[in-house]
């Protein structure tokens, strides 16, 4: 099932979404970015019938989940049509990037923000509003200054965003975001690559997009 046709089918309804964002791993490293876009209105029930069916997960991280249960969590909110988006950067990109853009100090505050929005804009649309949640992550720095950055390039391509910080194990979203991030870890591409509602992002950031931020 092409990428194109995937996309196209999720944005058919113009729904209000919140956007849960998380990351698995050290900036610098091989790191593991995840997003989930929940509709506010539905949110609660689906999670709900998650923990309902494997209340074995729900005060579990995603990494003391294995590789089934990771299966299981996405093929859930799949059925649940809860779009799931995936990016794996590894150390060697971390590199490349530094080398290329990174003189700033904050160059991984700044890149973080970047690879939060290039998810983002896989599913949001022009000029409609959204909440952006994330936990309070303090191996990617100041994650405020991260938020105002990606809030930047979320108005130039007029997309709106309101954000706040949460503490994972208070919030269920940042739960639901956690295992996503993680499951790339765990499982392998072919795997995922036929679950509609699961989108493994290609690393293509655009030019224009890393002159406005990192220079």
């Amino acid at each position: 099932m092409g990428f194109k046709y995937k996309l196209n089918n999720m944005l058919n309804m113009d729904i209000s979404l919140e956007f849960s964002i998380d990351i698995s791993g050290e900036p610098g490293k091989n790191t593991y970015f995840g997003l989930v876009s929940f509709n506010m209105l539905t949110k609660d029930k689906v999670i709900d019938e998650l923990f309902e069916k494997y209340p074995e997960y729900e005060n579990k991280k995603g990494s003391q989940l294995g590789k089934e249960c990771h299966l299981n969590i996405i093929k859930f909110l799949n059925e649940k049509k809860v779009r799931m988006v995936v990016l794996y950067f590894n150390k060697n990109d971390w590199t490349y990037y530094k080398n290329k853009w990174g003189s700033r100090h904050d160059y991984k505050e700044r890149m973080c923000a970047i690879l939060y929005f290039s998810l983002i804009k896989i599913i949001a649309r022009k000029n409609c509003r959204y909440t952006l949640i994330s936990c309070v992550e303090s191996q990617i720095g100041n994650i405020e200054r991260v938020f105002n950055h990606c809030k930047k390039l979320a108005d130039i391509y007029k997309i709106k965003l309101d954000y706040n910080f949460s503490r994972g194990k208070y919030n269920r979203s940042i739960k639901i975001v956690d295992y996503i991030a993680y499951s790339f870890r765990v499982l392998k591409e072919k795997e995922l690559i036929n679950i509609e509602y699961y989108i493994i992002h290609n690393k293509k950031i655009p030019k224009k997009v890393l002159k406005m931020i990192l220079k």
